[in-house]
């Protein structure tokens, strides 16, 4: 990961304008968090220690709830991306985005539109501001869910990035883009601490109060 990191930011100072992107540098930021992602001792420690005990100590055992010890980190960064894709349309004062007609305009203009982008352009206004409204969901209120301990959420709030990514995907070219931020997806589908601390206490209390 290091020397993989150190090779593209390498392209990156080279390539100035060119490599300027918004995913030029969600690429190195996530290869910085790709450091802690990976197998460290860390995780090494933590996965040790529950497969040396029993499957019923492992329930009660606090180390063994966790992921990799870069999982929060990465949803943390996925976050970050797709909030502030989210913001910046908003404070752009674009009438297009605040009439949610932009999707009236986007499979036109997309980066080298695709024979599907053709076919998305011509739906009826009222799917493409539907789109559009999705679209904010999806990169607003749904990127909090994110950080939520609850991991069904997470699962609903991963499939529904990941179908806004096919979506990109089929009507425009972005590279890589799209197969990258999906990966970042997959810290979401991870049972961690804050999974563990929510059925052991939120859980607990959400049933005394509501019965």
């Amino acid at each position: 990961f290091f020397i993989l990191f150190l090779c593209y930011l390498s392209l990156f100072i080279t390539g100035q304008t060119f490599l300027s992107f918004q995913w030029d540098i969600f690429i190195l930021e996530t290869g910085v968090c790709s450091f802690l992602y990976s197998p460290t001792i860390l995780s090494i420690l933590f996965r040790s220690s529950s497969i040396s005990q029993s499957a019923e100590n492992n329930k009660n055992n606090f180390l063994s709830h966790f992921a990799h010890p870069g999982t929060l980190l990465l949803r943390w960064l996925a976050f970050k991306f797709m909030f502030s894709s989210g913001v910046v349309k908003l404070t752009a004062r674009d009438k297009a985005w605040q009439n949610l007609t932009a999707m009236e305009y986007h499979f036109a203009t997309t980066c080298l539109p695709t024979s599907e982008a053709w076919l998305f352009h011509n739906f009826h206004p009222i799917v493409l501001r539907f789109m559009t409204a999705v679209t904010f969901f999806s990169e607003l209120p749904s990127a909090f869910c994110f950080l939520l301990p609850f991991r069904y959420i997470r699962y609903f709030t991963a499939f529904l990035q990941v179908f806004l990514m096919i979506g990109i995907f089929l009507t425009g070219n972005y590279n890589w883009f799209n197969i990258h931020y999906s990966i970042t997806m997959i810290p979401l589908l991870e049972t961690d601490i804050l999974d563990f601390l929510s059925r052991k206490y939120i859980n607990k209390y959400f049933c005394l109060i509501f019965g």
